[in-house]
């Protein structure tokens, strides 16, 4: 299901047999992201999946053989072409757990997931930078969630 909010739009699927989150939280999410980040965007895709298709989706493009709560692949379309950003693919019955983990809601959690895709479809690498993918998606929940930052991985 796609939303729109002013020369934006974000398509949401859901591929999970459990419930997403409001896909107008997360509209007003990522636009307000996007807008600072990459305010060229006019699009990016959202789809949730569960553990099997994550794992999947991870030892086809990762060589990872296991499941992961985020992964993010950009669009890699040429210069002038429609700015779509990409794409962040969130395992939502993970995130379930690592939000229960947490003590913290399933919509908090994917939240943060989502923050985290979008940093690296806008070019961040926490795996090869010097922390700043990890301040700005610390910076993008303090200010975009009023909340304090989640520590990412498994409990």
């Amino acid at each position: 299901m796609g939303r729109t909010s002013k020369d934006f739009w974000l398509d949401v699927q859901n591929r999970s047999r459990h419930r997403p989150p409001s896909s107008r939280h997360l509209l007003t999410l990522v636009t307000e992201i996007i807008r600072k980040e990459s305010p060229e965007t006019q699009g990016v895709g959202l789809i949730f999946v569960d553990d099997g298709e994550m794992k999947r989706i991870n030892t086809t493009h990762r060589k990872k053989k296991k499941t992961t709560d985020v992964l993010s692949f950009p669009s890699h379309l040429p210069k002038g072409a429609y700015p779509y950003l990409g794409d962040v693919v969130i395992s939502l019955s993970l995130a379930r757990t690592l939000a229960k983990s947490a003590g913290v809601s399933t919509t908090r959690y994917c939240s943060t997931l989502l923050i985290h895709g979008l940093l690296h479809l806008c070019g961040y690498d926490h795996e090869k930078d010097q922390g700043e993918m990890m301040k700005r998606q610390a910076y993008w929940e303090r200010h975009a969630l009023k909340s304090d930052p989640l520590p990412m991985g498994r409990p």
